[in-house]
C-alpha cells in the first residue's frame, strides 16, 4: 500500500534493523516529524543493516529512506538498489515556502506551525539563517551505505539528497556506483552539510553543490559529467568559503568542474550575490587530479586563486581500479595533498555479514 515503515511525529530512539523491504508503493522507511515550528520530537532513530529496493512502485517519488523534519538519526550500512528516485533523502520545507506567509497551498505549507515561528524576515536578510532553528532535519549521519541504480523514473534529485534541512548533516563513507544521474546533492536551501570519505563511481554527476557545505576526502572514479557541479539557487543569500579539499579525481568524460557566473541571470536572482564566478569564492585546494591533462585543467583555475596547492599526476593512485581495490599505491601523490586514507574495502559498505541469510537470498534472486 503506502510506505513499508513509518516513524510518525513523536518517534525517538527506535531501531529498524535487519529488514528486507521491497516492492513497496511509496517510501521504504519514512521518518516524519512535525512541520516547521518549535516542536522537535522526531529524532535519534537508527536505520541500519537493511536491504531496500523497488520502492515507489506506484508513487514514483518514493525513496528507500526519507527523513523529513527528523534529526540526529543514523542511517547506516544499508544496501539500496533499484529505486525510482532517491536512495536517502533528508529534507524540510524550503525557505521560500516559509516566506510565503499567507499562502497555504504550496508544497508542505499546511504543515507550518506559523504561530510558533518568527516570520519577521525580509528577502534582504539571510533568511536561511533566520529560519534554521525551525528546520529539524539536522545532525543526521548517513554512512556506510551501498547504493546503486537510483533515479530510475524521476531524474530530479540525487542518490543521497539533502535539501531544506537543518545544519550538521554528514554524508560519510558511502559507496555510490553505477547511477546515471547524481551521486549526492546539497540542494536548494541547504547549509552546513559535510560530504566526506565517499566513493562515487560511474555516475552521471558526482556531487551537486549549492550554498555553504563542505566536500572533503572523497574519491571520484570515472564520472561521466562533472565530478562536482557547483551552482547557485534562486533567492540565494550567498555565503562564501565552502571547503572543497583533499579529494581525488580520476578522468571522466568532462573536466571535474567548470566555471559559472550565475549571479546576474533571471533564473538565479540572488538576495546576496557572490563577487566572482563560481567556484572562485570557495576554498578549493589540496586536491589530487590523477589523469592525463590534469595539469592544464588545474593551472587554468590556479590563475583565479584556487587549487594553489593541488597536485596533478598521470600515475594511477589506486592498487587495482578495475577490480575495485581503491587502496592507495605506495607513495601515492594524493598523500602529499593531505588526503587521509579510509576503509575502501567493499565489505565496509552495505549490510554486514550477519544480515539474515534467508533475506539475503531473496535479494539475490531479485538481482539475477
Amino acid at each position: 500500500a503506502g510506505s513499508a515503515i513509518r516513524l510518525d511525529l513523536h518517534a525517538q530512539n527506535i531501531v529498524l534493523k535487519d529488514n528486507l523491504i521491497d516492492y513497496v508503493d511509496h517510501m521504504g522507511i519514512l521518518l516524519a516529524g512535525y512541520g516547521p515550528g518549535t516542536k522537535d520530537v522526531n529524532h535519534h532513530n537508527t536505520i541500519t543493516n537493511n536491504i531496500i529496493h523497488h520502492v515507489g512502485e506506484i508513487i514514483w517519488h518514493g525513496h528507500a529512506v526519507f527523513a523529513w523534519q527528523s534529526g540526529s538519526n543514523t542511517i547506516s550500512n544499508n544496501w539500496i538498489h533499484h529505486v525510482p528516485r532517491k536512495a536517502v533523502g533528508v529534507a524540510g520545507p524550503r525557505v521560500q515556502i516559509l516566506m510565503k506567509k499567507h499562502e497555504d497551498f504550496v508544497e508542505a505549507a499546511k504543515t507550518i506551525r506559523s504561530n510558533e515561528l518568527d516570520l519577521d524576515a525580509e528577502w534582504s536578510d539571510d533568511t536561511q539563517a533566520h529560519f534554521m532553528p525551525y528546520l529539524h532535519a539536522k545532525n543526521n549521519i548517513i554512512e556506510n551505505n551501498k547504493v546503486t541504480k537510483t533515479l530510475l523514473q524521476l531524474h530530479d534529485g540525487a542518490s543521497i539528497n539533502v535539501s531544506g534541512a537543518g545544519e550538521g548533516n554528514i554524508i560519510r563513507h558511502n559507496y555510490i556506483f553505477d547511477v546515471d544521474y547524481i551521486g549526492t546533492r546539497t540542494d536548494d536551501w541547504q547549509r552546513g552539510t559535510i560530504t566526506t570519505q565517499n566513493i562515487i563511481e560511474n555516475a552521471g554527476t558526482g556531487i551537486v553543490h549549492k550554498d555553504y557545505n563542505h566536500i572533503t576526502n572523497n574519491l571520484f572514479i570515472n564520472i561521466n559529467g562533472e565530478a562536482i557541479r557547483m551552482r547557485a539557487f534562486p533567492r540565494q543569500y550567498f555565503k562564501p568559503e565552502s571547503v572543497i579539499e583533499h579529494n581525488i579525481f580520476t578522468k571522466g568524460r568532462r573536466d571535474p568542474y567548470g566555471e559559472r557566473d550565475l549571479w546576474n541571470t533571471t533564473e538565479f536572482f540572488a538576495t546576496k550575490r557572490g563577487t566572482k564566478p563560481i567556484p572562485y569564492e570557495y576554498i578549493l585546494n589540496n586536491n589530487t587530479y590523477a589523469f592525463a591533462g590534469s595539469d592544464k585543467f588545474v593551472s587554468k583555475h590556479q590563475k583565479n586563486g584556487v587549487e594553489l596547492n593541488s597536485i596533478t599526476t598521470e600515475i594511477q593512485q589506486f592498487v587495482d581500479i578495475e577490480n575495485k581495490d581503491y587502496r592507495l599505491v605506495d607513495n601515492a601523490a594524493a598523500l602529499k595533498s593531505g588526503f587521509k586514507p579510509f576503509d575502501v574495502s567493499m565489505d565496509s559498505f552495505g549490510v554486514s555479514k550477519d544480515f539474515p541469510e534467508r533475506l539475503r537470498k531473496l535479494d539475490r534472486d531479485t538481482m539475477q
